[in-house]
């Protein structure tokens, strides 16, 4: 199933979680790889906020982690 596709499937968020993690696939499918601080641009959000919503999609197999901390970077898992 496509990313989009998972994130419908995601249970207990918001419309707007929902809308801005369609956001970020649909970004990181132009970047292949983003840090945090790129999300949190993106969204408009802080970063303690954007690491949540990255984690998120990590936990549903949409995006994978790798790296520690500052050096993480995440890419989306091959469909």
């Amino acid at each position: 199933s496509t990313s989009r596709d998972k994130i419908i499937q995601i249970e207990g968020i918001s419309e707007k979680t929902r809308d801005r993690l369609r956001l970020m696939t649909k970004y990181m499918n132009e970047h292949r790889v983003v840090k945090n601080h790129e999300i949190a641009e993106l969204l408009g959000v802080g970063d303690d906020r954007a690491r949540v919503l990255l984690m998120l999609l990590v936990d549903y197999g949409i995006l994978i982690a790798k790296g520690d901390k500052k050096e993480r970077t995440y890419t989306l898992k091959a469909e």
